[in-house]
């Protein structure tokens, strides 16, 4: 009875995914997954409100956004997702122990490769749910903003040292972002947030890949470039950053 009156939430999920559901009975009490996405909302018909709550494989939602637009406004205005907290990975370095040791030191500066490619730079999306993938995405720091990328992100690790006479480090924001599950999956014409912030953490891994220490920084603007700006009725210039390095504070073992 309670499904019959869910049968609009449940043939649009069928369309988006594809495929028809087949409900079974939970066995014991309900309990929220990691390897799950989330959303709850509410439903009327004549017998009054239905309240229902979804949770979907974070693969469903990753894969991508239900093809007919009108079908994912719907799903939208009616589903509530549950945000999630999402780290931007702005670096992903190797160094040597002696680089180390002299990078844990208040006022010692790391340089930040990446931020030196434009005035976005290519950074990834790490969720700590199960099954949730990194996603690719360029950053903007001046003013916070994301942009989806088309390619997949840098596996976590990739950059992962061979040798045994190097460590791998990661520069991670601070502040970590809540992030919906559409707008992690980047669906179209879901309003993407701003990410700001200039406070951001180093963790570096030793040979089994384990965090073994962390250092707190801010992000420092290194230089400034003029890049044109274009608008409907003229055109102009701005100030942007040609780089960016993450002056050390405070080292915690």
């Amino acid at each position: 009875m309670l499904l019959a009156r869910a049968e609009p939430v449940l043939q649009m999920l069928e369309d988006w995914l594809g495929e028809a559901l087949d409900p079974m009975p939970l066995e014991g009490p309900a309990t929220a997954s990691a390897a799950a996405a989330c959303a709850e909302g509410v439903l009327s018909d004549e017998q009054g409100l239905v309240h229902l709550r979804i949770e979907l494989p974070w693969a469903a939602v990753l894969e991508g956004a239900p093809h007919d637009e009108a079908l994912r406004m719907r799903l939208d205005g009616l589903l509530r997702w549950e945000p999630v907290p999402v780290q931007l990975v702005v670096s992903q370095q190797v160094l040597t122990p002696s680089e180390w040791t002299q990078l844990q030191c208040p006022g010692a500066a790391l340089l930040l490769p990446e931020s030196f490619t434009g005035a976005a730079w290519g950074c990834s999306l790490r969720s700590p749910q199960a099954g949730a993938r990194e996603r690719a995405v360029f950053w903007r720091p001046e003013d916070g903003g994301l942009l989806w990328s088309g390619g997949p992100a840098r596996q976590r690790g990739g950059a992962h040292p061979v040798r045994h006479d190097q460590l791998y480090v990661e520069v991670r924001l601070h502040q970590a972002l809540p992030l919906t599950p559409p707008q992690l999956a980047g669906w179209p014409g879901v309003p993407q947030p701003a990410c700001q912030g200039d406070r951001a953490v180093v963790v570096c891994h030793d040979g089994d890949g384990r965090a073994e220490a962390r250092l707190h920084g801010h992000l420092l603007p290194l230089g400034l470039l003029a890049a044109r700006v274009h608008h409907d009725n003229d055109a102009g210039a701005t100030s942007v950053s040609a780089g960016y390095a993450l002056r050390i504070e405070e080292v915690l073992a």
